[in-house]
């Protein structure tokens, strides 16, 4: 359910584009309560250390403007990103791309950019499957290709396919179409934060 409250980014030139970024919705399965067909959360291919980094990376992009009231709550953050991380079959090549494009993301957002409670939720998951895409299209991986269909169906009806499709769109603006990673990209990347990746 979407709360009527729209604290969108206050820069007019972005509203448009990262309007989609600050929309409040619930997920609502429980840690408990996985649907069938789905790994455990136990089964996580990642470290902690690299979930942990994506969900302070996303959380410090920018800052949050609670509403006064919201419909529902959100799934706490960390246990978001790692139930999709799981659920999703996310491997190494996918999250650390998913972490530059959210680097590349911060450096390209507005100074007095504020959003709201679910920002970091959505930010998350446009740049996790624009990084899927783009390891499949360069041949970085085996992995399937993550959809947006299939990344739908893992939210369990917090976002609609549209939602999807306007993530996907307003991120790549954000980034400039700038999605190329090369591997020398990915190796400074790797040496500058291998202290937040316990690597």
């Amino acid at each position: 359910m979407l709360c009527t409250d729209y604290h969108v980014f206050d820069n007019p030139l972005v509203q448009s584009d990262l309007q989609v970024f600050s929309i409040d919705l619930s997920l609502p399965h429980s840690p408990e309560t996985e649907p069938d067909g789905y790994a455990p959360l136990e089964m996580s291919t990642l470290p902690s250390a690299v979930t942990d980094y994506m969900a302070e990376t996303v959380c410090d992009m920018i800052p949050i403007v609670k509403p006064a009231t919201c419909s529902s709550p959100l799934p706490e953050l960390v246990y978001f990103i790692h139930k999709m991380s799981v659920r999703s079959h996310m491997d190494w090549q996918v999250a650390i791309i998913a972490l530059i494009y959210l680097h590349r993301c911060k450096r390209a957002l507005p100074k007095g950019a504020v959003g709201n409670p679910d920002t970091a939720h959505r930010m998350f998951l446009a740049a996790v499957l624009i990084a899927s895409k783009f390891v499949q299209d360069a041949n970085m991986t085996v992995t399937p290709r993550l959809t947006n269909q299939k990344l739908c169906s893992l939210c369990d009806g917090m976002y609609t396919l549209r939602d999807i499709g306007d993530l996907e769109r307003a991120f790549l603006k954000i980034l400039k179409y700038r999605c190329w990673v090369s591997h020398d990209d990915i190796h400074r990347f790797l040496y500058k934060h291998r202290a937040d990746l316990l690597l």
